[in-house]
């Protein structure tokens, strides 16, 4: 996905705050389970893929699926790059 880099700003609304404590805690679990259940996050991240996969075969999406979908993508490609970097220090 290519994305525009963002530009932190000091001011968040209640519902940005919201998802970002949202965002961060599931990241924190992610990194976790994947430590006790490695492959994982590759395999929510090959699920959410293959559910994208099947509703845009069905038509055209509304903006709101694409978007959550795009963001469910997004953090699980974030969680498994850094999962993957642990994992190379850890043995490289």
């Amino acid at each position: 996905i290519n994305r525009k880099p963002r530009i932190m700003t000091t001011e968040f609304t209640k519902a940005e705050a919201k998802a970002g404590a949202c965002a961060y805690i599931l990241h924190g679990l992610l990194q976790r389970l994947e430590k006790q259940n490695p492959g994982l996050v590759l395999d929510l991240l090959n699920g959410v893929r293959a559910d994208q996969s099947a509703v845009l075969a069905q038509g055209h999406p509304a903006d709101p699926v694409t978007q959550v979908f795009a963001e469910s993508i997004a953090l699980l490609e974030q969680c498994h790059a850094q999962n993957q970097m642990r994992d190379e220090s850890v043995t490289g």
